[in-house]
């Protein structure tokens, strides 16, 4: 028994001795690896202090010796103080020995929230918080990001808004911010004060007769309610505060008048009603640069400098400074999305045809000069919807045409006279 047993013994260890040396060897290349590292590191500088990188390197053992002691609790801990000169009696580090946060990485199944910051006039500063964006992404960083920027003044920021505000306040003094009681939306000029104008007095009484609508001056009334239009941005708190009147008043509107936007004339008297001041600027959603009697609208960032935005059918000519949106609610010159057919979305319908190039490219030669600015915003406006309208068509018939769609750009996007 006694022979059977020495000779069972040297097999016991067989497993345990195999995974030390398999670590062992785990050690040395990971030892090797981490000095040449840091050696080669462009980061680390060549002069560093061989004591500083003895200390990484010996911090780096470490942990592979705590990884260790919690794979093999017993045998393989004793077995490995040849790694250096930790007691074989002291316990094994569990996690419940270690400082832990009350709230570690994704303990609700959210991802990670990513924090840098940058100075408002860093070098290069929108292609390095780029990269940041692009790269989390495509390791699949799906938790926040927040870019914290320092040293930023009104005009870095793009927050002078004096170029898109046309009211009597000093332009210096408006900016975009919204809180409650203060909104923002579309300069509609072509509104022309709405029923705030002294014209609609009469249709101002029969709506907002003995509401505090009816209280507000005719200045006050041009000035933050008449002549808003869509988008509106407000806080959730004055949008609740307000929608109920919005649906009673809109229903009064339409029994008082025959305005084919009766909504938005609805809209401004109830945010008046509610007391809610709206800043109306011109660039938050564009729809014609050619309002009778001229309009407000931002169109300026439309220039002969430009790419022709006609010429490629699927590339976007972006300007430097666009709009917030275009409201593509009327007809901007003979483009207007109620003559396109209501089968566009069908698998077998064809694409939307891109305008010609030389809708751009003749202006200067076959457009009076006084016109010519118009035509070019028209033609800007024409050409980019058409393609943003067939980038959503694919997008759409990919996920809905199973058996494949029409890609064929045949559909005239525009009124042929």
């Amino acid at each position: 028994m006694a022979s059977a047993s020495r000779n069972r013994w040297p097999l016991q260890l067989v497993a345990p001795l195999c995974l030390v040396s398999v670590a062992f060897v785990m050690v040395l290349n990971y030892y090797g690896f981490a000095t040449s590292t840091i050696k080669a590191s462009s980061i680390v500088p060549i002069e560093m202090p061989a004591l500083e990188s003895q200390t990484q390197n010996q911090t780096l053992l470490e942990e592979i010796r705590e990884l260790l002691r919690g794979m093999y609790p017993i045998d393989a801990v004793n077995a490995s103080d040849s790694l250096g000169n930790h007691s074989a009696t002291q316990p094994a580090a569990t996690l419940h020995d270690q400082d832990t946060l009350e709230f570690p990485a994704d303990h609700d199944g959210s991802n990670m929230h990513i924090v840098f910051s940058m100075s408002c006039d860093q070098r290069n500063r929108l292609l390095q918080q780029t990269v940041v964006q692009l790269t989390a992404s495509w390791v699949g960083q799906k938790g926040p990001i927040t870019q914290i920027l320092s040293g930023c003044s009104e005009a870095n920021m793009g927050r002078n808004m004096s170029k898109y505000y046309h009211g009597r306040r000093d332009p210096l003094t408006v900016d975009d911010t919204v809180v409650d009681g203060v909104a923002l939306a579309q300069d509609w000029n072509a509104l022309q004060g709405g029923f705030f104008a002294e014209d609609k007095a009469d249709v101002l009484n029969k709506v907002c007769g003995g509401l505090p609508c009816g209280n507000v001056s005719r200045e006050d009334g041009a000035e933050y309610y008449g002549s808003i239009g869509p988008p509106y941005i407000m806080t959730r708190r004055d949008a609740l505060r307000m929608v109920d009147d919005y649906c009673h008043l809109c229903v009064t509107t339409r029994q008082v008048s025959n305005e084919w936007i009766a909504e938005m004339f609805a809209y401004s008297v109830a945010a008046a009603n509610n007391g809610i001041k709206h800043t109306a600027l011109s660039h938050l959603g564009i729809s014609s640069p050619n309002f009778k009697g001229g309009g407000h609208e931002y169109w300026s960032f439309v220039d002969g400098t430009m790419t022709n935005p006609c010429e490629d059918n699927l590339r976007l000519v972006m300007p430097k400074d666009p709009p917030v949106t275009v409201h593509a609610c009327q007809w901007i010159g003979n483009f207007y999305k109620g003559v396109w057919p209501n089968t566009l979305a069908n698998c077998d319908s064809p694409m939307l045809k891109v305008p010609p190039s030389t809708d751009w490219s003749a202006i200067e030669t076959a457009v009076e000069p006084k016109s010519q600015r118009i035509r070019r915003e028209e033609v800007w406006a024409k050409c980019t919807l058409t393609k943003i309208m067939n980038r959503a068509l694919v997008e759409l018939k990919q996920r809905t045409c199973h058996s494949g769609f029409n890609t064929f750009r045949g559909i005239d996007a525009v009124r042929m006279d």
